[in-house]
């Protein structure tokens, strides 16, 4: 009979390290002493902004650590952690059997392996001067500070919160719904090979499928977007005042406009001074693809673009 143990190690499948990879580990790791907390939502500036900080090297390194999906199987085959319930495992067993594609993909975790994998991921993620930086989307917070009941306190250090949002929210709809269409989160991505079956605005990747580089106009994505990312907006909105957080506020239009004075208010906020800003990392990803989707939006649904072209977060 095959234990559970054997039967989480028979469900972790070989490949590259990726984002777990040691290359991105910065110079000196070491536990953290504070933790920075970037909250926002899908399309937003959040990779630009992190990556920038991630450059200066004095500032964390700030990813989606908990996304999950196949960056838990990418840690897991670095530090073992964390592990699927045996539930879990054996629903990633029913899809591998059924030929799924995402079968890898688990949504069930140990507390126990989940905790060790949050200990032991930010101690190799913490730059030299005690900073750990993660970057968290509302939909990510809800199920791990509220299904799972893990809270970023966990790690007993002073935590400071950086929200960062975006002003015109059609724009911010429509490149959601172009890159659930794509699979290309980041202007460094190529076109992935595989994109999430069941991606929509609503429900985020949950198997694989084939992308594709030129995403078709779709009405509908673009307005269940809007509802998407105005309840992830919501979810902040509400966590903070029940939590009493005063976080650092900043927009995406303000990032694009003046990023050196937007990072530098972040690392003011952790202590950090440096000479010079790095330059970015990443580029804008918006082409003439996302001004026909606005133009054509704005006509399809007046009413909605109306209320979503540069209205405050």
């Amino acid at each position: 009979m095959i234990t559970g143990r054997a039967l989480r190690r028979l469900l972790l499948p070989p490949g590259e390290l990726g984002h777990a990879s040691p290359e991105l580990d910065p110079l000196g790791h070491t536990a953290p002493r504070q933790v920075l907390v970037i909250a926002s939502n899908p399309r937003t500036g959040s990779n630009l902004l992190g990556s920038t900080l991630a450059a200066t090297g004095k500032a964390g390194a700030p990813r989606e650590y908990l996304l999950g999906k196949g960056g838990y199987v990418e840690w897991r085959r670095r530090i073992g952690a964390p592990q699927p319930t045996l539930r879990g495992a054996v629903g990633m067993l029913k899809r591998r059997v059924l030929g799924d594609a995402g079968w890898s993909i688990c949504y069930r975790w140990t507390p126990r392996s989940m905790r060790r994998y949050l200990a032991e991921m930010s101690a190799l993620r913490t730059t030299s001067n005690g900073v750990f930086a993660v970057k968290v989307h509302a939909f990510q917070a809800t199920n791990w500070f509220e299904n799972y009941g893990i809270d970023i306190g966990q790690w007993d250090v002073p935590v400071r919160w950086v929200r960062i949002e975006r002003d015109d929210r059609l724009a911010q709809a429509v490149s959601y719904a172009i890159a659930l269409q794509t699979n290309r989160w980041s202007s460094t991505a190529t076109v992935a090979a595989t994109a999430p079956a069941t991606a929509t605005a609503t429900a985020p990747a949950t198997a694989a499928a084939a992308a594709i580089a030129t995403p078709v106009y779709d009405v509908e994505a673009i307005e269940g977007a809007l509802a998407h990312l105005q309840a992830g907006r919501e979810y902040w909105s509400s966590y903070f005042a029940r939590n009493g957080i005063e976080p650092l506020e900043l927009t995406y239009e303000g990032l694009v406009a003046d990023r050196e004075s937007s990072v530098r208010s972040v690392l003011q906020l952790v202590g950090v001074e440096v000479e010079a800003i790095p330059p970015a990392p990443v580029e804008r990803q918006a082409s003439a693809i996302n001004a026909e989707w606005i133009a054509r939006f704005t006509q399809d649904r007046p009413h909605l673009a109306r209320g979503a072209r540069g209205a405050a977060p």
